[in-house]
C-alpha cells in the first residue's frame, strides 16, 4: 500500500496528461491562440518540478517505513508508464494490481497465506477479456467470495486470538490476577469467590431482587487494574442506564448478587474482563485482571415513568 500511494500520484500525472492531449491537433484547432506552446512548455516544467518534489518527499516517508524501496527502481517504472503508448491503459493496469498486492501481501505478512500469483490473473485475464458479462455468473462468484471474505476474516480473528492467548504477557496476566484474587479471598473473609473466578466483597447487598441480565442500571463505578490505575470512571456526572448483558462477563457477575443500593468491590479475572483483546481505548494487557468499585443507584429507571 506504500508503493500504491507513490505510484497513484504518477497515475494522476498520466490522467492530466490524458486530459490535456491533443494540443495543436486538428481537433483543437486554434487553441494554440489561447494557450501557446511556451506557456505549454512552462506547465510541463513547473508541474514535472512540483510533482517531482511532493514525491521525492513522500517516497522519503515511506523509505522509513520500507526500506527495500529504491529512488531509481521508482524511476524505471514511472518512465516506463510515461512514455508507453499505452500509458492511460497500462498506468490503469498497474493502479489495479497494486490494490491486489497490497491485500495479498498483508495476507502473506500477517497470516502467512499465499496467494498464487499466477493463477489469479489466468483467471482475472479470462474474465477481463471476455466478449459480454454474463450477470448471473458473475454475483455468483462476488457472493462465493465474500463467504469466503468472512470466513477468512473469522479464520484470521481466531488465529489472532490463539497467538496473543499463548503470548507470555497473557499467561503472566492470568497467574497474576489469579494469584491477587485468591490472596484476597484467602486475607479477608469477606472476599467471596463467585465460580469461574470473579471475587466480590460485598459492602452493601441493596434492595429487592437481585439484578439478572436483562436489567438497564443506573450504576456508579470506578474501573481500575491491580496496580491502581484508574482507566474509567462513571458517577454523578456522566452516569447513564446501562444494560447488564453488554458488560463485561466479570462485572456482570458482580452486579447480579446486587439489588438497588447495592454496593461491593469486584474483582475480575483478565478472561472474564476484556480478555486477549486488550481493549485499547484502557490501554489495558492481554488478560489484564480489573478492580470495580460499585454503587448501584437505580434498576430499570424506564420502568419508573
Amino acid at each position: 500500500m506504500k508503493k500504491l500511494l507513490l505510484f497513484a500520484a504518477a497515475a494522476g500525472l498520466v490522467g492530466l496528461a490524458a486530459c490535456t492531449s491533443g494540443h495543436g491537433s486538428k481537433n483543437n484547432a486554434g487553441f494554440d491562440t489561447l494557450f501557446t506552446q511556451n506557456q505549454t512548455d512552462s506547465l510541463i516544467v513547473a508541474m514535472a518540478q512540483t510533482q517531482g518534489y511532493q514525491n521525492n518527499t513522500k517516497f522519503d516517508r515511506a523509505l522509513k517505513q520500507d526500506s527495500t524501496l529504491n529512488k531509481k527502481e521508482f524511476l524505471k517504472g514511472f518512465k516506463y508508464v510515461l512514455n508507453a503508448d499505452t500509458a492511460t491503459s497500462f498506468a490503469y493496469g498497474m493502479y489495479t494490481a497494486f490494490n491486489l498486492i497490497g491485500q495479498f501481501n498483508q495476507w502473506q505478512n500477517s497470516l502467512g497465506l499465499d496467494i498464487d500469483r499466477t493463477t489469479f490473473y489466468n483467471y482475472f485475464s479470462r474474465c477481463f477479456l471476455a466478449d459480454s458479462v454474463n450477470e448471473e455468473v458473475m454475483n455468483a462468484s462476488q457472493a462465493e467470495a465474500q463467504i469466503l471474505f468472512n470466513k477468512l476474516r473469522d479464520a484470521q480473528q481466531k488465529y489472532e486470538k490463539t497467538k496473543l492467548e499463548a503470548s507470555d504477557e497473557a499467561i503472566n496476566n492470568v497467574i497474576t490476577g489469579k494469584q491477587y484474587i485468591d490472596s484476597l479471598v484467602k486475607a479477608d473473609p469477606e472476599v467471596k469467590m463467585l465460580e469461574g473466578g470473579v471475587a466480590i466483597k460485598i459492602e452493601n447487598p441493596g434492595e429487592g431482587d437481585r439484578i439478572v441480565p436483562k436489567d438497564r442500571v443506573k450504576v456508579y463505578y470506578t474501573a481500575s487494574t491491580l496496580n491502581g490505575r484508574v482507566f474509567d470512571r462513571q458517577d454523578e456526572n456522566n452516569a447513564r442506564p446501562i444494560l447488564i448483558s453488554t458488560r463485561p462477563e466479570g462485572l456482570q457477575e458482580g452486579l447480579e448478587q446486587l439489588g438497588q443500593g447495592g454496593k461491593a468491590t469486584i474483582y475480575v479475572p483478565g478472561k472474564k474482563a476484556y480478555g486477549v483483546e486488550q481493549n485499547r481505548r484502557f490501554n489495558l494487557g492481554p488478560n489484564e485482571a480489573v478492580v470495580y468499585q460499585v454503587e448501584v443507584v437505580e434498576v430499570n429507571p424506564q420502568n419508573k415513568k
